[in-house]
């Protein structure tokens, strides 16, 4: 099976800007910190007319849209959701997102390779410690990847997915 890491774009402009978010950069979750999200929250949007909003959020929390998170459920039943509405007060718009929670799984192969600094290099995910797993985030890394198959890459590129990239990962 063929794994991508599924990301925002950087290259989306004018994305919205939240209102006073109280934490500075990304935080990770996972299923085992389930209870302690809301099941709802509510976040404030900046946003002008051109402001757009992509179907992927990494920060502050990885959150995914709708559309995404319809997909991702034909595949994978064992990762948790919880909805986040961002809402435009004067522009009076609300869109609906979903804090996305999967697990990290030991999955690093032998070769994957580091910088000094321990941030990768070359990430090689090993086949035989993922399993049959479509979506998962990589433990022993700094930064938090969302992993996908193919099957669910696929799937997402055939629905227009705005703002989302998929960057291949090798696996052995």
């Amino acid at each position: 099976m063929e794994y991508y890491i599924m990301q925002l774009d950087r290259r989306i402009q004018n994305k919205f800007i939240l209102q006073k978010f109280p934490q500075a950069g990304s935080v990770e979750y996972n299923t085992s910190h389930a209870d302690k999200v809301r099941e709802h929250t509510i976040l404030h949007t900046i946003e002008s007319d051109q402001s757009s909003y992509p179907d992927v959020l990494e920060d502050p929390l990885y959150m995914v849209s709708q559309k995404v998170r319809e997909v991702l459920e034909l595949y994978d039943e064992t990762a948790i959701y919880k909805k986040v509405s961002m809402v435009n007060i004067p522009r009076k718009k609300r869109t609906e997102y979903n804090v996305l929670l999967v697990d990290r799984i030991d999955c690093l192969h032998e070769d994957v390779e580091f910088y000094p600094d321990k941030s990768i290099k070359k990430l090689v995910l090993d086949k035989e410690k993922i399993a049959d797993r479509v979506i998962f985030k990589v433990r022993g890394i700094g930064p938090a990847y969302m992993i996908v198959s193919l099957d669910i890459v696929e799937s997402l590129l055939r629905r227009n997915c705005y703002g989302v990239k998929f960057t291949k990962v090798e696996s052995r």
